[in-house]
């Protein structure tokens, strides 16, 4: 069963009857750091928020649209120690926030290059019926919003006083999506014979790397770690350090 400390809980302090154990505590499991995820209206889940037009510029207007896993439309989370959240788009890596450093109700909601400010930074509330609402640390009376009771393409997305409506509720889902398994070497397409090496197997920083006939030796073979903003850091076997 999911610890009722673990999350904040809404007003009524009540569980539905209808949720249970298990469903709150795999809701709860979507808000760990680094997962990716789709933020889903909920009064219709067809509908997620997502960056407007997939811009990757800073200011660019969040609205919510039919999902058509786009990678606007998803976000990976970080989880800060004070425990509120980061919302990182998938496509863009900027943050969304409040379009104010002290936002009040109505306030619209962009993205913009992480900066570390509350406005950028959400709290996640669990409700009583499996939904999340998102309040804006910079204004905890304030909470991510539809700005319409009907989610349709193109509905904005703003910050308005907490309430029990609809509009400032949201169910999570996991966005997956293919990616790398295991080792992998980088070889030009024009060029398949040849693959990416360490410098004569160095494990010192500041080491070239350069283009070598491919034998598969560990110092042209690379592991994969994925990090937040939907990034991955690729890893020397040979020397473990970071290609960069």
């Amino acid at each position: 069963a999911l610890d009722d400390a673990a999350l904040p809980s809404d007003e009524s302090g009540l569980a539905a009857a209808d949720v249970t154990d298990e469903e709150l505590a795999g809701a709860a499991s979507l808000l760990a750091n680094g997962k990716t995820v789709y933020v889903r209206s909920a009064i219709n889940s067809n509908y997620v928020v997502c960056i407007k037009g997939a811009s990757t510029a800073n200011h660019a207007n969040v609205e919510i649209r039919k999902n058509a896993w786009g990678a606007n439309q998803r976000f990976t989370l970080l989880k800060l120690s004070n425990g509120n959240y980061v919302f990182y788009n998938f496509k863009s890596s900027k943050a969304i926030g409040a379009a104010s450093h002290t936002p009040v109700s109505g306030h619209n909601v962009h993205q913009y290059e992480y900066v570390g400010t509350t406005n950028q930074q959400w709290v996640a509330v669990a409700n009583s019926d499996g939904t999340y609402s998102f309040l804006n640390a910079a204004n905890k009376n304030l909470a991510l919003a539809l700005n319409s009771g009907t989610p349709k393409d193109n509905v904005n997305v703003r910050v308005t006083t907490k309430s029990n409506s609809k509009t400032q509720r949201f169910t999570l889902a996991e966005a997956s999506f293919a990616q790398f398994s295991g080792s992998l070497t980088l070889r030009p397409s024009s060029k398949t014979s040849m693959a990416e090496a360490v410098e004569s197997g160095s494990k010192t920083n500041g080491a070239k790397v350069q283009l070598g006939t491919s034998n598969g030796s560990a110092p042209q073979v690379f592991t994969y770690q994925r990090i937040w903003g939907g990034y991955y850091l690729l890893i020397n076997k040979n020397s473990g350090m970071v290609l960069g």
